[in-house]
């Protein structure tokens, strides 16, 4: 596989990955894992929904300073098995979620795009443990994991450290923290529950729905429109190359036969038609390494030609999206409300 940029966007596209990748001062942590593929893993995802511990509290009433901060209650703590470490910690909710939008989000992308962040990193935690999380083999018994194909990325001062040097570190992880203390105890809820608030790094015009990704229908997880600018990815296969590497779903086709590609309602593709034979768009995507099912096919002198906008699977927050709408001076609450709509902001510790 041959992978390609169109003339016109090599400037812009190369631009941005060097300020990212380049200059971790200004930009933050870019971590590929931010924008790995989740799939569901059975009811850890879908299932009925169990008590998460503390989803909702009353708020605390007190006559003073004092009173209030004996009667707080104390911070949730989660279980993470480290995959460096090669063990299970024990870690302050706010301090994990501190790691993950360290991982996840480059502190360039503004305030209200970090809280944004920061609530959805920490109402699909609180999703996954009141799904049972701890029961996953690879969780070794803890309710979560630093590996992003299965939780989310999560990283350490120390981590951060040695790869971009202490200042750099303390920069991200200052904006970091502070966008996790402005948004402290906050999850996204729907009926009661907390949301499953996957997110992913950029859409074109539209975000997918859970629905046409995993097959199951979420009252929040609905196709909206997102407003960032996409550059596309153009990837290129000879015949020979795609048969190989779509051999593994059936897929046996002539030098004659043209895909026939079918689009869902975000204008995904949903289904590649090869002959007789169809493969979904999700498994196309996967097998050829494309960044997302958001992508066009054409046949020239023999080779197919794949150009492909946006990154990941396409559900929930777009990230760049998040990004885009602050930078309008949306508030994190809007930018929420956008991309779950029908949830509501729950503190999980009762105070406003």
């Amino acid at each position: 596989m041959k992978t390609r940029l169109k003339p016109g966007s090599i400037l812009s596209v190369g631009a941005a990955l060097a300020v990212m990748l380049a200059a971790p001062a200004l930009v933050g942590m870019y971590i590929p894992g931010a924008f790995m593929y989740i799939e569901p893993q059975g009811d850890l995802f879908f299932g009925a929904a169990q008590p998460a511990g503390a989803v909702v509290t009353e708020p605390i009433a007190a006559t003073n300073e004092a009173e209030i901060e004996d009667e707080m209650p104390e911070e949730l703590t989660v279980t993470v098995f480290s995959e460096k470490a090669g063990r299970v910690i024990t870690l302050g909710l706010e301090e994990y979620i501190t790691g993950v939008v360290a991982g996840e989000m480059p502190v360039s992308f503004g305030d209200e795009a970090l809280k944004a962040q920061a609530v959805a990193a920490r109402s699909y935690t609180m999703y996954r443990i009141a799904h049972g999380s701890e029961n996953i083999p690879s969780h070794q018994g803890a309710q979560l994991c630093s590996d992003p194909k299965h939780c989310k990325a999560y990283v350490t001062r120390e981590e951060l450290a040695e790869k971009w040097g202490n200042e750099t570190a303390n920069n991200i992880f200052e904006k970091a923290r502070a966008s996790v203390e402005a948004t402290r105890g906050q999850i996204l809820t729907y009926e009661g529950e907390p949301a499953l608030a996957v997110f992913h790094a950029s859409s074109n015009r539209l975000t997918e729905s859970a629905e046409a990704v995993w097959g199951r229908h979420v009252p929040y997880l609905v196709s909206v429109e997102t407003p960032e600018e996409t550059e596309p990815q153009v990837a290129v296969f000879t015949r020979g190359e795609l048969a190989d590497l779509l051999a593994p779903y059936g897929v046996k086709f002539s030098d004659t036969d043209l895909p026939q590609l079918e689009f869902d309602d975000a204008g995904r593709v949903a289904y590649v038609v090869f002959g007789e034979t169809s493969v979904s768009g999700k498994d196309v995507r996967e097998a050829l390494g494309l960044r997302s099912t958001d992508f066009s096919l054409v046949i020239l002198d023999g080779e197919y030609i794949f150009t492909v906008r946006g990154y990941g699977h396409g559900v929930g927050m777009s990230q760049y999206g998040a990004k885009a709408m602050a930078a309008e001076g949306k508030t994190y609450m809007e930018i929420l409300a956008h991309y779950y709509p029908g949830t509501q902001i729950t503190n999980i510790y009762g105070s406003p």
